[in-house]
C-alpha cells in the first residue's frame, strides 16, 4: 500500500538526524579553540599540575631522587640526588653513600649530576594543586595551618615553591625545640607590639642596605660611572645611622618581648592528617639489622638477652613472666635526632648539625597469652618520664614524674578499655608529641593529656613541677631525652609484634648567613629568640625536610616582584597574593621501568604508572 502523500515511512528521530547539517572545518576549529580555552581556564583557576624539583618536603614529597634497599636491614628508602640547577648541598654528591634511617647502615648508591636518565635516577613527584579554594578564601576554603601549599618564591617571582603552611596572619610565631608556638597579636601589650615593630623595621633596613650593595655591584660590573654608583647609594648613610640606633636597643627590647611571650605563647598541635605524614622511622623491628656494629638501634633486655623473662627474636618479642618480677626492654644504639635518610649523613661531606628529638611514638601489636598483670610503655622528655600502662583486665593509666622512678610518678589520667582477651591481637600506641601524651588502643585514643602549662597559669611559674613552661623550654632550647623508649611488663605472658618507634618532624634552628645579616648573628626568622609577627595577609612556611629546606627561616633576598613593595613586604613571609594553591594528590610518582622495552634508552625511563605510590597529600 502506498504511503499517504506528504508522509514518510521513517521515524521522526531518523528524519531529524538525516536533516542535521554537517560540521565543517570552521565549526571544528571553533570547537578546538573553545576546548583549549576551557583547558586553560581550568588550569588557571581550578586545578594545576606541578613537578617537585627538590627534597625540601621529603618524605612527604620527593624531588629528583634515588631509591635503595638497605643491605643491612632491608628497609627501602629514598635519598636525594644532586641537581646542578638547585645546588648540591645536602644531597648525594661527591660520595656514593647514603645512611639508612632505620639501622644507620651506610649503603652504596649511585649519584648523577645532570638530568640524563639513569637506572637509579627517579624524577620528582608530579602533584595536583587546588587553586580555586584559595581564590575564594573564607574560613572554610582559605589557607589553613599545616596545609601543603604552593606559592611564588619570594626571591624569584617566576619560580614556584612548595612548603607546609605553618603561620597565619595576625599572630606572633616562634619555633622552640623543634615545635611551633604562637599567640594572637591582639593578646600582646602595646609595649611588646612596639618592640616587634622596631624589629621589623630593623630587618627591613638590613635588607635595603643589602639591596643597595647588590645594585652598586651591578652598576660596577656594567661599567657605570662613579657618580651613578654614588647616586644608588645616596640613602645608605641614613640607613646605617638608623640601623646603628636600633642595634643599640635589642637587649632591653628582647627581654621585654621574650618575657611576655613566655607568658602567652601556646603550642600548635598538628591535625591528624598532617601528623600522620610527619612521622619518621627511628627503628622498625620488622626490619632487624644483620650487623649491629653500625650504630643500629635494636631493642635489648635490661637484664641481658636470655637471662630474664623477655626474649627478643628479631621481629618477635615475648615476655613470659607470670608470677615473676617486673622486667624491661629498651631501645639501644645511637641517639635519636633529626637526621633524614634523604640527606647526606653528617659524617659524609658537609651535613647539618643534628638535634636530639624527644617527640616520639611507640607502637606495636600486643597479644596476651595469659596472666593478669600489665605492660607499660615509657617515654621521656625535658627531664620528665611518662608511662602508659595497659592491664590485662582493661585498666589503662597515664603517669608522669621527674625522677624516672615509676613509684614516685603522678597519675595523670585513667580509664578502662575491653580486657585483653587471650590470644587476641590488639594494636597499642603511646606517643609524647607537642607536649601532649596519648594512648591509643585498637585505633582509638583512650587517654590523652597535655603537660605544657597554659598561659593562664604561668604568672610567676618556674617550670619545676611536672608541667613545662615556655620559659623553661627557652632556657634549654635543645635538650636530649633522659631515657630511651622502654617497655616493661609484670605477671603476664605476652607477645609483641610489629614493634616500631617513630619521631615527629623537628623544625631545625638556623643562623642567617646572608651578608648584611651575618654581623648581627641573627637566628632564622621565627626561630628561638627571634619571633616573627605575621601581619594581615602574611603567611609563614616550613619544609618537612627541615634540615635541608630553604623556607621562611632563611629568606633574606627579595625578588623584583616584592622589592617594589618596600617595607610592606616582610622577610620570612609569603603575601596572600603570592599563594597559588593547596596540594592534594600525587598523581604520578616516579614511574616504573621495564627491561622489555626494545631500545636501551627507553628502559631507563619510567613509563609504567607506579599506582602503589600514588597518594593523597596530607
Amino acid at each position: 500500500m502506498a504511503a499517504p502523500q506528504g508522509g514518510t515511512s521513517q521515524p521522526a528521530a531518523a528524519t531529524e538526524a538525516a536533516s542535521a547539517p554537517r560540521e565543517g572545518p570552521k565549526e571544528t576549529i571553533e570547537s578546538l579553540v573553545v576546548a583549549f580555552i576551557l583547558a586553560f581556564v581550568f588550569r588557571a583557576f581550578v586545578i594545576e599540575a606541578f613537578v617537585i624539583p627538590t627534597g625540601s618536603m621529603a618524605s612527604t614529597l620527593y624531588g629528583r631522587h634515588g631509591t635503595t634497599t638497605c643491605a643491612n636491614c632491608g628497609w627501602e628508602y629514598a635519598y636525594g640526588l644532586a641537581d646542578p640547577s638547585q645546588g648540591r648541598t645536602g644531597y648525594i654528591s661527591s660520595k656514593s653513600i647514603s645512611q639508612c634511617p632505620n639501622c644507620g647502615y651506610g649503603n652504596q648508591t649511585s649519584q648523577f649530576y645532570d638530568h640524563s636518565p639513569a637506572p637509579s635516577t627517579e624524577g620528582g613527584d608530579r602533584i595536583l594543586v587546588f587553586k580555586w579554594p584559595l581564590d575564594i578564601g573564607g574560613d572554610l576554603l582559605g589557607p589553613k595551618r599545616w596545609d601543603v601549599t604552593v606559592f611564588k618564591n619570594p626571591h624569584d617571582g617566576e619560580e614556584n615553591f612548595i612548603k607546609r603552611l605553618i603561620g597565619l596572619p595576625e599572630e606572633v610565631l616562634e619555633v622552640l625545640d623543634g615545635d611551633v608556638f604562637v599567640v594572637p597579636t591582639e593578646r600582646l601589650s602595646a609595649e611588646a607590639r612596639a618592640v616587634l615593630d622596631r624589629q621589623r623595621r630593623f630587618k627591613y633596613l638590613l635588607r635595603r642596605a643589602q639591596e643597595l650593595d647588590e645594585e652598586q655591584d651591578e652598576a660596577r660590573r656594567a661599567g657605570q660611572p662613579l657618580s651613578a654608583r654614588d647616586a644608588i647609594g645616596a640613602e645608605m648613610p641614613a640607613i646605617v645611622a638608623e640601623t646603628t640606633d636600633l642595634a643599640t636597643r635589642p637587649l632591653a627590647d628582647r627581654r621585654l618581648l621574650l618575657d611576655e611571650l613566655d607568658r602567652t605563647l601556646e603550642i600548635t598541635l598538628k591535625n591528624k592528617p598532617a601528623q600522620s605524614a610527619l612521622w619518621n622511622v627511628v627503628y622498625d623491628a620488622d626490619f632487624p639489622p644483620q650487623n649491629h656494629a653500625n650504630g643500629s638501634r635494636p631493642w635489648r633486655s635490661t637484664t641481658g638477652q636470655g637471662e630474664g623473662h623477655w626474649k627478643i627474636m628479631d621481629r618477635w618479642f615475648t615476655f613470659r613472666g607470670i608470677g615473676g618480677r617486673r622486667e624491661a626492654i629498651e631501645l639501644d644504639g645511637r641517639p635519636i635526632d633529626d637526621f633524614s635518610g634523604y640527606n647526606v649523613p653528617p659524617s659524609i661531606g658537609r651535613g647539618p648539625t643534628q638535634n636530639p628529638v624527644s617527640d616520639l611514638r611507640v607502637r606495636c601489636v600486643l597479644t596476651r597469652r595469659g596472666g593478669d598483670g600489665f605492660v607499660r610503655f615509657a617515654l621521656s622528655r625535658r627531664g620528665r618520664t611518662f608511662w602508659a600502662t595497659v592491664r590485662a583486665d582493661g585498666g589503662v593509666w597515664l603517669h608522669g614524674g621527674r625522677t624516672g622512678r615509676f613509684k614516685e610518678a603522678e597519675r595523670l589520667a585513667e580509664d578502662r578499655v575491653s580486657p585483653l582477651g587471650a590470644d587476641r591481637p590488639v594494636e597499642v600506641a603511646f606517643e609524647n608529641v607537642d607536649y601532649r601524651l596519648a594512648l591509643t588502643v585498637s585505633g582509638k585514643t583512650v587517654l590523652s593529656t597535655h603537660w605544657l602549662q597554659p598561659p593562664s597559669a604561668r604568672a610567676g611559674g618556674t617550670g619545676k613541677g611536672l608541667l613545662a613552661t615556655v620559659a623553661e623550654i627557652r632556657s634549654d632550647p635543645i635538650l636530649p631525652a633522659a631515657f630511651p623508649p622502654t617497655i616493661e611488663a609484670e605477671n603476664i605472658d605476652l607477645d609483641l609484634t610489629h614493634l616500631a618507634v617513630e619521631r615527629d618532624v623537628y623544625y631545625t634552628p638556623v643562623q642567617l648567613d646572608s651578608m648584611r645579616f651575618r654581623q648581627y648573628k641573627l637566628g632564622g626568622w621565627g626561630t628561638a629568640d627571634n619571633p616573627i609577627e605575621l601581619r594581615e595577609g602574611e603567611y609563614y612556611m616550613l619544609g618537612d625536610n627541615s634540615p635541608q629546606s630553604a623556607d621562611s627561616r632563611w629568606w633574606c633576598d627579595v625578588g623584583p616582584h616584592l622589592r617594589r613593595r618596600g617595607e610592606a613586604y616582610q622577610l620570612g613571609t609569603v603575601p596572600r597574593d603570592q599563594l597559588i594553591g593547596r596540594a592534594f594528590f600525587v598523581y604520578w610518582p616516579s614511574g616504573l621501568r621495564t627491561d622489555l622495552m626494545p631500545v636501551e634508552g627507553l628502559r631507563r625511563i619510567g613509563w609504567i604508572p607506579n599506582v602503589g605510590r600514588m597518594r593523597w597529600i596530607r
